[in-house]
């Protein structure tokens, strides 16, 4: 079988050495052997590889139905012009039909990476050794494993040396077959779903191909130079159908204006140069085996590690002596790795701020993806470094100094990492000493270091005897030991979700689905993927369950979405719009939303950090001016045991003429017995002034600082004043342990006002704190909200002034876009007038529609709706307006019996269109010119391609 298997290779690649091709298939099975092993844990368990953005993001990206558009997430997404959801990527699409597709594609990334590596290698440096110790070192780097999480970014990675290939070989022959791989990597590269990782996998492949074939003339710098050229036109306008949508979804995506700040964002710091020789030097994220410390030193730890292992840079740092015809390309690799290095750093170096102007390349954050680069390269210098350790097999100063200058470097690294003062604070803060304890009493330097002895020595004795069978195992075996001291650890491998989510929907999404499907309406939990483990809707999860949901999770985010629910792109709601003024969750459908269950407080020593949701203002200077007193009834038996005293995390605004224990706020305790106390907070004794301590108000304050529970990051205020803000806490005791019913709030100071940021109910016979979540203050005194039904943590509320999925009105109003968002927020136009969307729809294009009212038989009908179209039946007695409560995009058509018509962008994110009077059938359609401009550039390439294959 494997003969037939390399005569065909032979026959199709035009291979006049068989060794390489027969090499090649036995390094793909012997790969396949090995990361099935690895992933063994999880491929012959009930789980899927996917932790982290994999179970929220690429699984169901893999898994959902394949269309242009979605109505489940977002209020309506395209999410075939979302690259991530890797819609057109043919490994996804063909692992899609396996069993176990999902663990099959995850486990392809790797086997691909490694197979194409080995032969990228065998081929530069003709050893089979090399092959091997490159595709290793590549396809386990630290890049590769702490990336494991996001599919799209190792699925480009992996095409990386195949490129490369076809573009070596391409030197020497006028193949086809070669021009055709080297195509086909470029495509795959493009649609393996992130734009960032094959900007710069491109671009590297473009410095390469230009370097060699100047260097090389080969079959003739000309003939190549055109042949690369029609390579590249071809393979990234193959992608055109994936291409064109994601310009037109980012050029109004959040992504669409990059600061610089925002651009280096998930840097790798200088000071943690350290991970590169300790990768857990600062903590894991995941704290089992020999690594049991949490991370804490700068965010994100996936996206800023980059162990290439030790011995890897020992043979690396060999391959500095290389001479001869390879000297060239070794000196080219050295080069990516110092400039990829460089860059991983951000602001550290000055080449951030000269790559930032570039085109195209400003738009992409976390530099700390530049290690993908640098990890190819190291691996690439491995290779090289065995061919100089075997031809100087009898210079024994090579390995030495080899050993020597990665010693230095990590000895260095440590120092810096010692000296620096902000990761001495971090560590005391932390309180881990990691960094001052000896090897043997911290795992994490500890373990390192005997990776980097048992690798000298390694080195040492197998250049000794560099053709030994047993030499070389001795070496693999060492190698795979110290790459897996990071990718055993990383955390793919405790965190990994049951394969149960794909079919067994939340106890949440399960009752509410054939609700919204019926009702045509939304529901949103806030947290966003914050609330994966939960019996909450997550994204994007819910698009499997078939739950259509307002939020979502994506990097491209719609802006104007973004910006009407304060949505982060992990879908999370900081500040929640629970205010009955505030209509932005009525206008986009959501009838239901997930909030903490208000009869199980959450206890502090769980450590769960709560979202920032609205705190609770009281008095004409706070966070919520309208207020002087609050009724917040509370549940009843919980705790059993009884409340002692209740801590008040709080903070005083406008404060500067209170004095020194003034009353500000009276707090009125009832119990389940409606016995009731009453208890006076004073200004200087429970609460401050906020920026007590900021130059431009200590000198007018008139009442002491208490004590501060936590400060701000530093805030720009009137006159450029920077400073920070504090909140303080206050412990109120009980008169006897007691089962609580009410707390009332009554503003009784001077001036100013009081924020509440949170409530802690303290029992002090169990020495437990229970939180009140933020969240419940607002939806326990607004009447918007209807509690409707508990799930364990969680509760579901209706909101009752939710407008359906479609709607009539009469009355439209052009504004400019700031005055319409601000309206919709705030129910109040800027001349003071009340918004109601139940009557008025807002657009930014003049619109000539009078004001007449609607009658009483004037009603829309919905006749069917699916993900890329929609049909309704209006009537109406006058001219009217159609509002839709899906997101506006561009590409939408609408058509009033059947005849096209001008569709508006409405109240700021979703659709509206101008009825005529009387009965009408109302169609919209999704018919972006992004996709047809994309599908035809893809055929066209396509078909150029072919024709040149045949041709020539």
């Amino acid at each position: 079988m494997l003969d037939i298997l390399v005569a065909t290779m032979n026959t199709w690649l035009g291979e006049k050495d068989e060794r390489i091709a027969r090499d090649s298939i036995l390094a793909f099975i012997g790969f396949l052997l090995l990361y099935v092993g690895f992933f063994s844990p999880v491929l012959f368990s009930d789980f899927l590889l996917g932790p982290g953005d994999g179970v929220t993001y690429y699984i169901p990206a893999f898994y959902a139905l394949k269309t242009l558009w979605s109505n489940l997430i977002f209020a309506g997404y395209p999410v075939a012009a979302d690259p991530q959801m890797m819609t057109w990527y043919p490994v996804a699409r063909l692992l899609y039909y396996f069993p176990s597709g999902w663990n099959i594609f995850v486990l392809s990334a790797y086997v691909l990476a490694a197979t194409f590596t080995f032969a990228y290698v065998r081929t530069i440096v003709g050893s089979r050794l090399a092959g091997i110790v490159s595709a290793l070192t590549y396809s386990m780097s630290g890049f590769m494993f702490s990336h494991l999480s996001h599919t799209t970014m190792i699925h480009g990675a992996a095409w990386l040396p195949l490129a490369l290939l076809s573009f070596e070989k391409l030197r020497h022959t006028q193949s086809r077959v070669w021009s055709v791989v080297g195509t086909f990597a470029i495509s795959c590269t493009c649609l393996s779903g992130h734009p960032q990782i094959s900007f710069y996998i491109i671009s590297l492949i473009l410095y390469y191909s230009i370097y060699i074939g100047f260097r090389d003339r080969g079959i003739g710098w000309r003939s190549y130079a055109v042949r690369v050229a029609l390579i590249m036109i071809l393979g990234i306008g193959a992608c055109s159908v994936q291409i064109f949508p994601t310009i037109e979804l980012s050029q109004i995506s959040s992504r669409a204006d990059m600061s610089y700040e925002n651009f280096i964002s998930y840097s790798l710091p200088l000071r943690q140069s350290a991970m590169l020789f300790f990768p857990f030097i600062f903590g894991n994220f995941v704290t089992f085996g020999p690594y049991s410390a949490p991370y804490w030193a700068d965010w994100n730890l996936a996206e800023i590690s980059g162990y290439i292992g030790l011995l890897p840079l020992i043979l690396a740092c060999s391959s500095l002596k290389i001479s001869g015809s390879k000297k060239k390309t070794a000196v080219f690799w050295m080069t990516v790795a110092l400039i990829a290095l460089l860059l991983s750093y951000g602001d550290d170096f000055f080449l951030a701020r000269l790559f930032h102007l570039l085109p195209g390349y400003g738009r992409f954050r976390a530099q700390g993806r530049h290690l993908i680069e640098f990890n190819f390269a190291i691996s690439i210098l491995a290779g090289f470094g065995i061919e100089v350790l075997r031809r100087n097999w009898t210079s024994p100063q090579i390995p030495l100094q080899a050993i020597g200058i990665v010693s230095t470097l990590m000895l260095s690294s440590l120092g810096i990492a010692f000296i620096n003062p902000e990761i001495r604070t971090a560590a005391s803060s932390a309180e881990r000493p990691l960094i001052t304890s000896w090897p043997w009493e911290n795992l994490s330097i500890g373990i390192p270091i005997l990776i980097l002895i048992g690798s000298a020595a390694i080195v040492l004795v197998w250049r000794r005897r560099p053709y030994a069978n047993w030499a070389s195992a001795s070496l693999l075996l060492m190698l795979f030991i110290d790459l897996s001291s990071f990718s055993w650890y990383s955390y793919w491998h405790p965190v990994t979700p049951p394969k149960s989510l794909l079919n067994s929907p939340s106890p949440i999404a399960k009752t509410y689905r054939p609700r919204l499907l019926t009702e045509h309406q939304r529901i949103l939990d806030p947290r966003g993927t914050l609330g994966y483990g939960t019996n909450g809707i997550f994204p994007n999860m819910n698009r499997l369950w078939g739950v259509p949901i307002a939020g979502g999770y994506s990097p491209l985010l719609i802006s104007r979405f973004g910006e009407l629910l304060g949505m982060g792109e992990a879908g999370e709601i900081a500040q929640v719009p629970l205010e009955k003024e505030n209509r932005s969750l009525d206008i986009v459908g959501v009838k239901y939303l997930v909030a903490p269950n208000l009869t199980q407080l959450v206890p502090e020593e769980s450590k769960t950090i709560p979202l920032e949701l609205p705190p609770l203002g009281i008095g004409p200077c706070s966070s919520n001016a309208t207020r002087q007193e609050v009724k917040l009834p509370l549940p009843s038996g919980v705790p059993t045991q009884g409340i002692s005293a209740i801590k008040i995390f709080s903070s005083l605004g406008c404060s500067t003429d209170i004095g020194d224990n003034s009353d500000v706020l009276v707090l009125k305790i009832t119990d389940v017995n409606d016995q009731s106390e009453e208890v006076r907070l004073k200004a200087g004794r429970d609460t401050s002034e906020t920026f007590y301590d900021c130059p431009d108000v200590l000198p007018l304050m008139k009442h002491s600082r208490v004590s501060i529970a936590s400060r701000s990051n530093d805030i720009v205020r009137d006159n450029n004043i920077v400073c920070k803000s504090n909140e303080y806490v206050t412990e109120i005791p009980l008169a006897s342990p007691k089962s609580l019913k009410e707390l009332e709030f009554s503003w009784v100071g001077p001036s100013g006002g009081m924020t509440i940021s949170r409530l802690e109910l303290v029992e002090h016979s169990t020495q437990r704190n229970y939180q009140i979540p933020p969240m419940y203050t607002e939806l326990a005194l607004n009447s918007r909200w209807k509690r409707d039904q508990a799930y364990g943590p969680d509760v579901v509320y209706e909101n009752k002034q939710v407008m359906p999925r479609a709607w009539l009105v009469s009355d439209v109003r052009q504004a400019e876009q700031e005055d319409i968002l601000s309206t919709i927020q705030t129910s109040v136009f800027p001349s003071g007038e009340e918004f109601k969307p139940e009557e008025m729809a807002l657009v930014e294009e003049d619109l000539a529609l009078g004001f007449q009212p609607l009658s009483e038989s004037d009603k829309v009908e919905i006749l069917n709706i699916q993900d890329m179209s929609a049909e309704y039946i209006t009537q109406s007695k006058s001219d009217a307006f159609l509002v839709i409560s899906d997101v506006w995009f561009p590409g939408w058509q609408a058509k009033v019996d059947n005849k096209r018509v001008q569709l508006y962008q409405t109240d700021y994110v979703i659709r509206g269109v101008k009825i005529p009077a009387g009965q009408h059938q109302i169609t919209f359609s999704y018919e972006p010119w992004s996709f047809k401009v994309g599908v035809f550039l893809s055929l066209a390439s396509l078909t150029l391609g072919l024709c040149l294959v045949i041709a020539f």
